[in-house]
Parts: C-alpha cells; structure tokens; sequence
C-alpha cells in the first residue's frame, strides 16, 4: 500500500472529525520552536544628541562702532518771503557768509511799481485829508455865525474823517510796498557756509521755496543709522567719535537727537551726537566712527538666535531637564544683537540651553546633550 493512503486510513480509523486539527512532527517542531522564544520587552525611544551650551548670566558691556558724517547742529535752507523771477545769485557752494551777506536778488520791477503806485494814491489821500479839514473848518465858521446848519456840520466832519482813513491806508500800502522791495533781496540770518545751492537765476520762484541751504557756525554733531535691533542699547550708551582724518584722538559725544520714525528704504534709525570739540577740527562732511559703549546694569543671558523659538504663549527656549529630558521654557527677551538674542528672564545660572535644531524638538523628549566646544 502506498504511504498516502496508510495515513489516511490511519486517520480514519483514530476517528478524528473533519475539521480538527492534525499536528504532523513538522508542525510540532515549529510550534515548539515558537513557544520557546521568549517575549521581547518595549522598544525604547533614542535619545536624540543636541548642542548645548551653559547659561551665563552677566552684567557685561557691549562696544558697537557705527560709519558717521560730521553736519552742523544748526542747517537753515534761505527763501525769499515774496515770489519773483531771481534776478541775481552772490553765492555758490562752499562760499563762506556773514549774518545779512546778500544770497540772491528778485527782479523788482513789479515791486517798484507797486511802490510808486501806493505812494501816488498817499499823496492824493493827503491832497483830500487837506481839502476835507479845510471845508470843514469854513462850515464850522458859517455855523457860528448863522450861516450853516447842524447837519452841515456833521457831514463835513463825516467826510474828514473818510479822508483821515483814507491816508491812513494808504501810507500802510507804502509801507507794505517797500516791504516787499525789501523782501527781494535774500540775506544770511546767521553766520556759516553754503552747502546747497536749489535754484539758478532767471529762475521763476515761489513764496518760500528754498533758494540754498547754510549750515550755521557753532557745534558739529556726527550722524549715524541704528539698525532697529540695537535701538534700545543706543539711548543710554556712551558715545564717543573718532575722525578718520585723526584716528590717534577720539571726541566726546552726547546724543542730542533720535528719530522717532525708521528710514522706508534701510529701516534704520537717524541718530544725532552732538561733538565737545573745543579745537574745532571736526569739518563739515568728514567721514568719522562713533563708539557707542554701555555698561550692562541687569543680569542678561546672551545666547545665539538659533536657540530661540516661538510658541503661542511667546519667545523660548529648550532647557535640559536633570533628567535629560527637554523642557520649553518662557523667556523674557532684552535685545538683540547681529546674531545673538539678550535674555533678561526665564533662566537660571549654568542651565542648558540647546542651541541648535530648536525647530526639531518636542516637550519631554529625551536627549544626550554635548556642550558646544566639545565636538569632535
């Protein structure tokens, strides 16, 4: 008999039902196999290896230089007060001018008119003012004698007083005439040097449109442009300047003015310090560095910008836990520099603080930290 139908027949004689299971020696040997490896026990996760660097908190001083022009604390642009065509132009720029130096001259061919117009309706004011007082001066002596009425009298003291207005007006228009005469010649307010010419003669102009433009003798200050992020650092800052014409010597600077609105172009701000220069080498248009130095009063903690991130409650930073385990932590930002952000609040003393891949991270996540320097 063949092997197949010897275990088939085997089979049906042990009278096993359809359906249950046969276990063959093969089966047994795997199902064995199986049951002998033991369970194996819950993956766990790998810490990540993050670059840490140690909180240092200081009171530290920064120096920060910034490129600098000398102008002058005073600049004045020249207009004339009357418009005209600019008959004539005295200087030029760079010229050198005296408090009343004439700057230019309107054509004053109108205004002569002007002139001789208001000073021909004075003298037939003064003609009708005399004539009045003489008519009235007769009615008054006609009166006394019976010979003129009250209401007379009245009308010619009327028409006195008409003629007194009349002059009156019309010795203000002389005046006014000469006035403008007068106002068509430009003179210096102040003693300085030409340092903007805006117009040219024959050159048609109006009513205080800028003719040139003076800076004014006396004190020289030197003009920087503070980027926003250094803004805060820069009110309380000591200033000092230093000339590229005379770079062994540096001049003490006091900031005199600030802009309170950032350039639309470069996003700077316009920042003015006044120089204490008693040797008065500072020329207008140098080119010079201010210093600017601050003394750190609060204890800060300077970390680079990659170890700050952004959650809904504000700026933090991943703190390792002492079980190495990554924590979020709130931060109070002071300022910022070129690539460092200053944190004021929400660190202590030598805590890490992961410096790179904060983007990466989350909460509790266990990490190996390397300080930074210990690379390999």
């Amino acid at each position: 008999m063949r092997p197949g139908v010897l275990i088939a027949s085997t089979i049906a004689g042990l009278g096993l039902a359809a359906g249950s299971a046969v276990l063959l020696p093969e089966h047994l040997s795997r199902t064995g196999a199986r049951a002998a490896v033991p369970q194996q026990e819950a993956i766990q996760p790998v810490a990540r290896t993050v670059f840490v660097t140690a909180v240092q908190m200081s009171r530290g001083s920064s120096v920060r230089s910034f490129p600098a022009t000398i102008a002058a604390e005073t600049e004045s642009q020249l207009a004339f007060r009357v418009a005209g065509k600019v008959g004539a132009k005295m200087v030029s720029v760079g010229d050198r001018i005296a408090a009343g130096d004439v700057i230019a001259k309107l054509d004053d061919t109108d205004f002569q008119l002007q002139l001789e117009s208001a000073e021909a309706e004075l003298s037939a004011a003064r003609i009708a003012l005399a004539t009045e007082t003489e008519n009235l001066t007769r009615i008054e002596s006609l009166k006394s004698g019976g010979w003129a009425t009250d209401r007379a009298t009245d009308l010619g003291t009327a028409a006195t007083e008409e003629a007194r207005s009349r002059l009156l007006r019309a010795e203000r228009n002389v005046q006014l005439a000469r006035n403008q005469i007068g106002y068509a010649t430009l003179r210096a307010a102040e003693d300085g040097v030409v340092t903007h010419e805006f117009v040219e003669v024959g050159q048609v102009v109006a009513a205080g449109q800028p003719i040139v433009e003076a800076a004014n003798d006396g004190e020289r200050e030197a003009v920087i442009a503070i980027p926003e992020a250094l803004l805060s650092d820069s009110r309380d800052a000591d200033a000092t300047v230093e000339l590229w014409s005379s770079p062994e010597k540096r001049l003490t600077a006091v900031l005199t003015e600030l802009s309170p609105v950032a350039d639309p172009v470069t996003r700077t701000f316009q920042a003015r310090y006044r120089l204490e220069d008693p040797t008065g080498s500072a020329a207008l248009g140098m080119s010079a560095t201010v210093w600017l130095s601050r003394d750190g009063q609060a204890r800060r903690a300077e970390l680079p910008l990659a170890a700050l991130h952004y959650r809904d409650s504000g700026a933090s930073v991943w703190v390792v836990g002492p079980n190495e385990r990554i924590e979020s932590r709130d931060v109070t930002i002071a300022g910022f520099g070129a690539d460092t952000v200053r944190i004021s609040d929400g660190l202590s003393e030598n805590e890490k603080v992961v410096v790179l891949g904060a983007h990466k991270l989350t909460d509790g996540e266990p990490v190996r930290p390397v300080l930074t320097g210990e690379r390999s």
